[in-house]
């Protein structure tokens, strides 16, 4: 349980909480009615940065066109399956000092623990949190994940924008999140208890415990702590919970990691938040939706056109429904139909924005085009293109999302879930004087091995040819390290360790195998030997035979 400090004390540390608050959320001011512009013409369930939002409430009300929400939803999808794919391996981890991270039987147990945390994982709610982000991400281009245990599973939480607030630290990584956020009065009191906060949630709870209350959790890193202590109050992270409104300090506790993951699409210089495909498909979205909305009214009145009529002409009313009759006086002006414009000239501009939002949402780069007829070769390729030119988005993907996640994940596995954890290799025992191990992430993801796919590429494009040259000149694989080039292969096709043979298994092999083939050798040659002298001993004994009935005849 967090630990909670004098009232004196808790009351200031809150009221300086909460001013460092509204200086945050004035710096996020612009961004906001950006988002709610993007929110409303693109993905309306985020909508509500600049008010509160009923339950149920219609949020895309001004959408004539989808192209824009399904767009995005494409670019997410496809983020999902080239990082995540939960069908695939696609992250792994790596010991540093390289000769320690080397050792199979450590690679062996890195691979262990890496199954059992893709198996955790699968078993959260990671995977549909994570789908989530990415449209936060691709539209508002600043997303947020949040990590925990919670009753003895991973537990994730993709955080809507409108509630937090980040700061940079001197090196531009986010180390400092601040929530704000509503509870019922109910919810409250089964997260923090009763004597904890104000007087007024207590009646609330009794009365209407639906009732809903502002909260804001703070988390940044502890300037002045004691790390030797493992007690909450002293772990690189703070975290404080307040009662927004009453400015009630209600507890103060801490992380060993940042449990907020937050990534930007791209951030220029000077913001802290990010900018990205939604903002440059904003432009074209409301232009379209106002296109649209005239091509329907331009429609509407050709199939159902105003009349222009003289006055008094029409006997009774006009009929424009199938096999009516309109009577009118034929000694006046005839009716006819109010000019409608012409709806294909409306298609033909609304297409082409179509177009530039699916580009805005780099839809054209990542979904696979070509015909039927493609060759093998020819999709490996565009595959390929697809996966490299996302690449820079995925750097900070890497950097600020995945990284830190999976780093979490391992850590809090160690601490909650150690029973579960495969026994650390004899190897890794820190010894005096020696440097601490360090754990490395990998990623294996699609577009992760787009990356690292020259090496392998350019080690089968060789092969090929000089597979052929060496039916006549065998000594040409001479030029190349063939070891080398199997673990190059091995490791980026995911082989797992459990089957490669370590260094000194295989010159053992090597040497058992040397050593059989000379036992051979020696074996033939001593069999011909033997061979070779019973034909003398029998060609001897013939010739003896032949002198002595030769001698016997005289």
């Amino acid at each position: 349980m967090p630990e909670t400090p004098g009232t004196g004390q808790g009351d200031e540390l809150a009221t300086k909480l909460i001013k460092r608050f509204g200086t945050l959320k004035a710096e996020r001011s612009t961004f906001e009615a950006r988002w709610e512009e993007i929110a409303r013409n693109i993905i309306p369930d985020r909508v509500g940065f600049l008010g509160t939002q009923q339950k149920g409430e219609d949020r895309d009300y001004n959408i004539f066109d989808g192209t824009a929400g399904r767009s995005l939803g494409i670019l997410a999808s496809a983020l999902h399956g080239m990082m995540n794919n939960p069908s695939l391996p696609w992250f792994g981890l790596k010991i540093t000092p390289k000769k320690t991270g080397g050792l199979n039987s450590v690679k062996t147990w890195l691979e262990k623990i890496v199954d059992l945390m893709r198996e955790k994982l699968a078993d959260s709610n990671f995977y549909t949190e994570i789908d989530k982000l990415y449209l936060d991400l691709g539209s508002l281009a600043t997303a947020c994940m949040y990590s925990e245990v919670v009753d003895g599973k991973l537990r994730f939480a993709c955080h809507h924008m409108k509630e937090i607030y980040i700061v940079e630290d001197y090196q531009g990584i986010i180390d400092t999140v601040f929530r704000h956020y509503v509870m019922t009065a109910r919810q409250a009191i089964q997260e923090f208890g009763k004597e904890k906060l104000s007087e007024k949630i207590e009646k609330a709870y009794e009365k209407k415990p639906e009732t809903t209350f502002e909260f804001l959790h703070c988390v940044f890193p502890r300037e002045e702590r004691e790390p030797r202590k493992k007690d909450s109050k002293n772990m690189p992270f703070a975290s404080i919970y307040l009662e927004f409104k009453a400015k009630k300090f209600i507890s103060e506790g801490g992380y060993e990691e940042m449990p907020f993951s937050v990534v930007r699409w791209r951030n220029m210089s000077g913001e802290t938040y990010g900018r990205g495909p939604g903002w440059t498909a904003l432009a074209d979205t409301k232009m379209l939706q106002e296109m649209c909305e005239t091509t329907i009214t331009s429609a509407q009145r050709l199939t159902g056109p105003a009349w222009l009529v003289a006055d008094e002409s029409i006997i009774g009313d006009i009929h424009a429904d199938p096999d009516e009759v309109t009577y009118y006086d034929d000694t006046k002006t005839i009716p006819k139909a109010f000019p409608s414009g012409e709806p294909q000239i409306g298609l033909e501009m609304e297409n082409q924005r179509r177009e530039a939002i699916r580009e805005d949402f780099l839809n054209d780069q990542l979904q696979l085009v070509g015909g039927p007829d493609m060759t093998a070769t020819e999709v490996t390729i565009r595959e390929h293109k697809k996966q490299t030119l996302i690449g820079p988005t995925f750097g900070r993907l890497v950097r600020e999302l995945f990284s830190p996640i999976i780093e979490r994940v391992f850590n809090l596995m160690a601490r909650k879930m150690g029973d579960e954890m495969p026994v650390r290799p004899a190897v890794l025992n820190m010894k005096k004087g020696q440097k601490a191990t360090r754990y490395v992430v990998e990623y294996l993801s699609p577009i992760a091995r787009a990356q690292k796919a020259e090496q392998a590429a350019g080690i089968l494009q060789t092969f090929e040819p000089v597979t052929a040259l060496a039916e006549a000149k065998p000594d040409i694989w001479d030029n190349f390290d063939l070891d080398k080039a199997a673990q190059i292969l091995g490791d980026f096709f995911g082989m797992p360790n459990e089957i490669k043979r370590t260094p000194e298994e295989i010159a053992k092999l090597r040497e058992d195998r040397a050593k059989a083939a000379q036992a051979e050798k020696e074996k033939m040659e001593q069999d011909r030997a033997l061979a070779q002298a019973d034909v003398i001993a029998g060609t001897t004994e013939k010739m003896a035979s032949a002198q002595g009935m030769a001698g016997g005849a005289q």
